[in-house]
């Protein structure tokens, strides 16, 4: 829960507050697109170089990803108050989610009192309220699938570059990794290393797919050799899962493209092996010593399993409101007893069964359901061999199969959030003709 203090404010600062807020109201009614970008990305960036983690400290610690949270929240609210005829019903189950969490937080209050941050609901808010403001905002804001395949990838090959600094003691690695035992060190989050596999999908949609040239194929090979030296197995399954799927919906259209990329892929393995021979046992000693550890019994994916059952069964035993509803904001600190698998939870589902009951894990699977269908409807509509390829059928559908399944290990976060919304909005493009899908209202406002 947020905690709350007394604030005090000297005149320059309250100035300066006033300007800020202003500035940031203008945005949201004039750009509400790059004013959520920018939010997302700067978010992003202090996360990953570890900027302002004391936080500021304005009667109340606030940092960054709160500042962000605020401002996606604004603009919602800006965006909703332009449009006053309606928004897209699409939206409803994620805003049910999003007010059960509020719900939450009031029932921590009355049972715990007012407490510092700190808790899941915070992170639950960061990751839905993106995706809620990116499928507000008008249809002149949205990207087609090609931008969002290009943004990715850029994404991805800025942070292959970061892990690369890294590893080469360029850039400092932060302080929650420093202690990877691994002979190759894991210097980015799974958030991160999950957007350089989904560069890694989309670099691949652009050279298969899309036929486009050399520099495709080559960042295709980088960032895929990036993605399994990060070694998050939960981002291999989740972005060779996504890239399966994409080999599946466009090998009979691409198969001698898919055949040339595994052609490449065994050369360049073959030569690999012949020059640094060193090298290619240091790598088969990661993919060796990976697996070994998943297969022990004391292999994290154990460890998460027995706290899915501990948090389950912990739910099912306790009062109906609570198995409807969940356990009001701040349980994890005041529970008595418990593992701490079973209360900091490596699962978006479980997580979010834990946290917010029936009610709030059946809100989230309808929302990821209609996103599902939404992405299928795209592939429909655009079913001719001429536009399913340039339209990013395969693509959006490859992003959003990796994002469901990097979710059964690990929660959701801004960045996820925000992907979700970005697929959303170029999946519904091209669809308003075929059903009313509450956007009609939105465009006519707009």
């Amino acid at each position: 829960m947020l905690g709350v203090r007394t604030l005090t404010f000297t005149p320059v600062e309250l100035i300066v507050l006033f300007a800020v807020g202003y500035v940031l109201l203008k945005a949201a009614w004039t750009h509400p697109g790059w004013l959520l970008f920018t939010a997302v990305s700067a978010d992003a960036l202090t996360s990953l170089f570890e900027i302002g983690t004391e936080g500021v400290r304005v009667g109340v610690n606030l940092y960054f990803s709160d500042v962000a949270f605020a401002i996606e929240v604004l603009t919602s609210i800006v965006i909703l108050t332009r449009n006053r005829k309606g928004f897209p019903r699409d939206v409803v189950p994620g805003l049910v989610f999003f007010l059960i969490i509020g719900l939450n937080l009031l029932r921590g209050i009355a049972a715990y009192g007012l407490q510092d941050a700190g808790n899941s609901a915070r992170g639950e808010l960061f990751f839905i309220a993106p995706a809620l403001a990116i499928m507000l905002l008008p249809q002149t804001s949205w990207p087609e699938a090609g931008r969002l395949g290009r943004w990715i990838a850029w994404a991805g090959a800025f942070l292959s570059l970061v892990a690369l600094l890294r590893w080469g003691h360029v850039l400092p690695t932060p302080s929650g990794l420093e202690g990877d035992t691994r002979e190759v060190s894991r210097n980015l989050s799974a958030n991160y290393a999950l957007l350089v596999g989904q560069g890694f999908i989309a670099a691949t949609y652009f050279w298969v797919v899309r036929r486009r040239g050399v520099i495709w194929g080559a960042s295709t090979l980088g960032l895929g050799v990036v993605t399994v030296a990060l070694q998050h197995r939960s981002v291999w399954i989740a972005v060779g899962t996504g890239t399966a799927w994409l080999m599946l919906r466009s090998f009979r259209r691409a198969s001698g493209r898919w055949i040339k990329l595994g052609t490449v892929a065994c050369v360049a393995l073959s030569v690999f092996m012949v020059v640094y021979p060193s090298a290619f046992r240091t790598i088969k000693g990661l993919l060796a010593s990976d697996v070994q550890e998943a297969q022990g019994e004391d292999s994290t994916w154990t460890w998460r399993v027995a706290g899915y059952q501990e948090a389950t069964e912990g739910l099912l035993a306790m009062e109906n409101v609570d198995i409807l509803l969940g356990q009001p904001a701040g349980w994890e600190s005041n529970t008595a007893g418990g593992t701490v698998a079973s209360i900091h939870i490596h699962s978006e589902y479980v997580a979010v069964l834990a946290g917010y009951g029936v009610v709030g894990c059946g809100a989230l699977l309808i929302w990821l359901g209609v996103f599902a269908k939404r992405v299928g409807s795209h592939a429909w509509v655009n079913r001719k061999e001429t536009e399913w390829g340039q339209m990013g059928s395969p693509l959006i559908e490859a992003l959003f199969i990796s994002e469901v399944v990097f979710f059964v290990p690990y929660s959701g976060s801004q960045l996820q959030g925000a992907m979700l919304g970005l697929i959303w909005v170029v999946a519904m493009q091209g669809q308003g003709n075929k059903e009313d899908y509450g956007n009609q209202h939105a465009a006519e406002a707009w």
